[in-house]
């Protein structure tokens, strides 16, 4: 089966950093400043210029396979909304609408495709004629995956809708294996779920925070609106299923399950799936992956089917391998048939990995520009998006002085609740706490299991950090679910804390 070779949380920079190059990486303050900041998002915005979108010099050819990841790329992480950017994105979308294309002709319809779908979302109006582009991808394109993809993002626009249920007829009939191609099954199978919402039934939330995945096991619950712009609330529960409180309330931080394309779950670089993932242990910051994951380490996550995991259940070890039956018994007996919990499981199938969560060095106005009003619509900034990855708060001042961070509280909060200590390794990585900037006088440093600089951890036990940077051995389970709502804001903590008394009762 083809698959594109992007997986699940590439970070943004990892992706930046060839492009854009500045010399050897630089200490995580250095990188932060407004002035290199500035540079940065100046360095995006030189490759959205009218010449580098003409076709007629830059055709969808395999030689220009590279200029189009470049420019691509960087109207993906500016988000310009010029009118010479909509007219090349809907004759690359034209160019994918049609048959027997090259291996790098599919590659740069794949990346518009993409593209199209974001910037609509975020600019509908300056990129008003998508809809229509993508329904022609939709209903004439002979590449599956390019079908599928041109479908998620069809799904959501409210222009198209009165034509959904055709298109997905047709492409049923179109490629008649549909049911064995796993993105595509998936994509059908939500758009069907989407166009008959009588048969949406929401199971009890009460039922959701009382299971935990493995009896013992700490449990981390990040729950969502389906608007993937608004921010996500955090909860963490100890094994025997006692969430962690904080002043008298669930203790909570918010985090972004948004991908920068806002692209379905089941696509390479999309939101970040639904379901059951094994927290496994830590990766060490970098001043290579500054940018990228900021200067705290990085959580591991795992899905079902990736190679990479230890034991993704105990004393098995290796990968779930598992029948979606065999997935399913890890939930409550109300959620076992509810359709989206099965989103990690298909993800995995399909060949998404590498899902962290993590903070970021970058600056949001690399995304944003100086007036946020895509993202403050919804409160997610400063928050910034990643590429299928779960992103935490991480805030510089114009000097490159951390100012405010949750990735601390978080690995905190986790080694509490898991059974296992720190593991210390021999040697210490590279700029992992170390990175962090000297603090002002009286403020909290911001290394391990403290709280952000200026915000008092009284309702945390401190940690004291080691003699040289651990690496967290973290072991546990994450569950990922949307809770129903049009609400443009956060799920209130008190509807969580009163969903968890009630399940006492």
């Amino acid at each position: 089966m083809k698959r594109w070779p992007l997986n699940g949380c590439l970070a943004l920079s990892c992706l930046l950093l060839p492009l854009w190059t500045f010399g050897p990486a630089m200490a995580g303050q250095s990188q932060a400043t407004s002035t290199q900041r500035q540079t940065n998002r100046q360095n995006a915005l030189s490759s959205i210029k009218p010449a580098f979108f003409d076709l007629t010099l830059h055709p969808i050819e395999d030689a220009q396979e590279k200029h189009w990841q470049i420019v691509l790329w960087s109207a993906a992480v500016t988000n310009p909304q010029d009118p010479f950017v909509a007219q090349s994105l809907a004759g690359i979308l034209d160019k994918a609408s049609q048959p027997a294309l090259s291996a790098g002709q599919q590659k740069i319809a794949a990346m518009g495709v993409k593209l199209a779908i974001q910037l609509y979302s975020d600019r509908p109006g300056a990129y008003a004629a998508i809809p229509q582009k993508l329904l022609g991808v939709a209903r004439s394109s002979d590449d599956i995956n390019l079908t599928a993809l041109a479908l998620t993002g069809i799904e959501a626009m409210p222009t198209v809708q009165d034509q959904l249920a055709a298109v997905e007829a047709a492409t049923k009939m179109r490629f008649p294996l549909w049911m064995l191609h796993e993105r595509m099954k998936t994509t059908l199978e939500d758009l069907d779920w989407h166009l008959n919402p009588a048969s949406k039934s929401y199971p009890p939330l009460e039922d959701l925070l009382s299971f935990t995945p493995v009896p013992g096991m700490p449990t981390m619950y990040v729950l969502c609106r389906p608007d993937r712009k608004v921010l996500c609330r955090t909860l963490i529960k100890d094994g025997q299923g006692k969430f962690l409180q904080a002043s008298g309330q669930p203790w909570s931080v918010s985090l972004l399950a948004r991908s920068l394309h806002n692209l379905r779950w089941n696509m390479q670089a999309g939101n970040t799936p639904q379901g059951i993932f094994r927290v496994e242990g830590t990766l060490a910051p970098t001043p290579d992956t500054f940018r990228a994951f900021g200067q705290f380490p990085r959580f591991k996550l795992f899905m079902p089917f990736e190679s990479e995991v230890k034991n993704f259940l105990p004393n098995r070890p290796g990968p779930f391998f598992g029948s979606l039956n065999d997935y399913q018994q890890l939930f409550p007996a109300s959620w076992r048939s509810y359709p989206p919990m099965a989103q990690s499981y298909w993800a995995g199938k399909i060949g998404r990995s590498l899902v962290r969560i993590h903070g970021t060095g970058e600056d949001p106005a690399l995304f944003y520009g100086d007036n946020p009003t895509v993202a403050s619509a919804t409160q997610s900034y400063p928050w910034n998006p990643s590429i299928g990855c779960l992103s935490a708060l991480e805030r510089y001042d114009a000097a490159g002085n951390l100012v405010e961070a949750d990735m601390p509280k978080i690995l905190e909060a986790f080694t509490r609740v898991q059974a296992q200590p720190p593991v210390v390794p021999s040697s210490p990585p590279v700029q992992s706490f170390a990175a962090a900037p000297v603090p002002a006088p009286g403020a909290s440093s911001p290394g391990l299991g403290t709280a952000p600089i200026g915000v008092p951890s009284k309702d945390i036990t401190v940690l004291t950090a080691p003699p040289v940077p651990a690496l967290l051995e973290l072991q546990g389970y994450l569950v990922v679910a949307d809770l129903p709502s049009s609400d443009p804001k956060p799920i209130a903590l008190q509807e969580l804390s009163a969903a968890i008394q009630s399940r006492t009762k």
